[in-house]
């Protein structure tokens, strides 16, 4: 089983303002991390929302789409969390252009996934914080209350649809790993559904630090 880091460049370029996704894949090794990254790339690049938008249309401008996003690949085989270097990289160009000015970075949209069985009871869960957005991500009830866009949850809702049913990591599937708390063991499961609500959610470690400051 493998964990694959997800890493956009931001436009100041410091390492400390990257934005990590975290994915993870079952399956024996070695894996096909060539196909494993363009499934990936496919996951926010490829179209299927309304208006033929994709996911990377919501990412915020500070991604900076002139740097490569690699994908750091970790073998879990053994358990514990990725450390050392990665198995294996992969890396792709952000393809599609940004829907407008950018949303505060700590703001996300996220998608849950999980992997039942049989009876339809969740065994495993898991979540993508997809961020930092676009102002085109928010859309505003008659109430004025900003939710997560519909083109957004489309989008998403359909780049996980398309991960999960890839015939070309099929060897490697989309998955959840749970952590045995009792020896650390991890057991994978296949992504078998999910859902993106129409709730902001926040990541505080995406926050820009100030850097000016009125006084009183």
């Amino acid at each position: 089983m493998y964990t694959a880091q997800v890493v956009f460049q931001n436009v100041s370029g410091m390492p400390e303002d990257e934005y990590v996704n975290t994915l993870h894949f079952d399956g024996p090794a070695p894996a096909d991390f060539a196909a494993l990254t363009n499934a990936i790339h496919e996951f926010y690049d490829l179209t299927g929302g309304i208006g033929g938008l994709a996911v990377s249309n919501f990412l915020s401008p500070v991604i900076d789409r002139a740097q490569l996003v690699v994908a750091k690949f970790y073998d879990r085989t053994a358990g514990g969390t990725p450390t050392g270097p990665p198995v294996a990289t992969g890396s792709f160009l952000i393809e599609g252009n940004t829907t407008g000015n950018a949303l505060p970075g700590e703001v996300a949209c996220v998608l849950s996934f999980y992997a039942d069985n049989a009876l339809g009871q969740v065994l495993q869960r898991g979540r993508i914080y997809v961020g930092p957005l676009t102002v085109g991500a928010i859309s505003y009830l008659g109430n004025g209350i900003p939710r997560v866009h519909q083109n957004l949850r489309t989008a998403m809702t359909a780049a996980a649809v398309r991960l999960r049913d890839s015939v070309a990591i099929s060897a490697n599937p989309w998955s959840t790993i749970h952590t045995n708390p009792v020896g650390g063991a991890l057991t994978a499961m296949p992504v078998t559904n999910g859902f993106v609500d129409n709730g902001f959610d926040t990541q505080r470690r995406r926050g820009v630090a100030a850097d000016f400051r009125n006084t009183f």
